[in-house]
């Protein structure tokens, strides 16, 4: 494909299909949207805590994600979603996913958005889908 100028950010891009530059005008849109990050990490993971339409997110990707998921709502290819969704384990213990997300055929998934997967993440993920009938899905930066 020809080099084409993003509407939103105005650069020029060299993506290499239509569905590339249709990703990179979405990311520019949710991008650009209000979400304010704390000037400083307190994570030992160094993630940075956002806000996002006045919601708290452990994350910037976190609060990335929900922008996408708006823009998926709007679009009428998500019906709803919901935020940290818990999930009981033993040991009085409990795990919440980042989305359990409803699709309009009724079809739901849970995602947790991650930069870096922990011991303690794989071991409660596994524990999760050992003991429910789902499957967590992980969404990084590039996915969305």
């Amino acid at each position: 494909m020809r080099e084409q100028e993003c509407p939103v950010c105005n650069r020029t891009i060299r993506p290499k299909d239509l569905d590339e530059f249709v990703k990179h005008v979405k990311r520019c849109g949710r991008e650009n949207k209000v979400i304010e990050t704390e000037s400083e990490s307190n994570s030992k993971m160094g993630n940075i805590r956002a806000t996002y339409k006045g919601e708290k997110f452990d994350s910037k990707l976190e609060a990335e994600f929900c922008a996408y998921l708006d823009d998926e709502v709007r679009g009428e290819f998500v019906k709803y979603y919901l935020r940290q969704v818990p999930f009981h384990l033993p040991g009085n213990t409990r795990y919440r996913v980042d989305f359990m997300i409803v699709f309009p055929d009724d079809r739901i998934e849970f995602v947790d958005t991650k930069g870096f997967e922990t011991k303690s993440f794989k071991k409660n993920k596994k524990q999760v889908e050992a003991l429910y009938p789902v499957k967590i899905i992980i969404k990084k930066k590039e996915d969305f």
